[in-house]
């Protein structure tokens, strides 16, 4: 058998949730990610705060930014995406998407997020297809 695993039924059900909660995760953004760009307005945002957070030993970082819509409407909001690396300065320009019905609602414009989204939601799904697959076949 591939990757001849021997797991509990617990650690298969482990596996099988944590491979579920990364596909949603990818997912989610993707979606969210594609509904902006059919929809929502670009615009170029302007950082002005770098936010630490720690949690146990590990860093995490998030943007708060301003742009201002065509209406002349500043709109400050701070990017809910958590990275574990400095992406961003403060005063860097950054291309965004918004909702204009809800300007708050925002998409930072990176390929290389998109990537990293979808391939959350492809690793998330072919270890809930494998883990799924050994559960099911796996004798007791």
């Amino acid at each position: 058998m591939l990757f001849d695993l021997h797991l509990t039924e617990f650690e298969m059900i482990c596996a099988i949730f944590f491979s579920l909660v990364i596909m949603m995760v990818g997912l989610l953004r993707f979606v969210d990610r594609m509904k902006l760009a059919k929809s929502g307005l670009k615009t170029q945002a302007t950082v002005t705060a770098v936010n630490q957070m720690m949690r146990g030993n590990k860093t995490s970082y998030t943007i708060s930014l301003f742009f201002v819509t065509p209406d002349g409407r500043r709109i400050d909001v701070t990017d809910d995406d958590r990275t574990p690396i400095l992406l961003h300065r403060v005063g860097d320009q950054i291309d965004i998407m918004y909702n204009q019905n809800s300007p708050e609602e925002i998409v930072i414009i990176s390929k290389g997020m998109a990537v990293v989204e979808f391939l959350l939601m492809i690793t998330g799904m072919g270890g809930l297809l494998y883990f799924l697959y050994l559960f099911l076949v796996q004798p007791n």
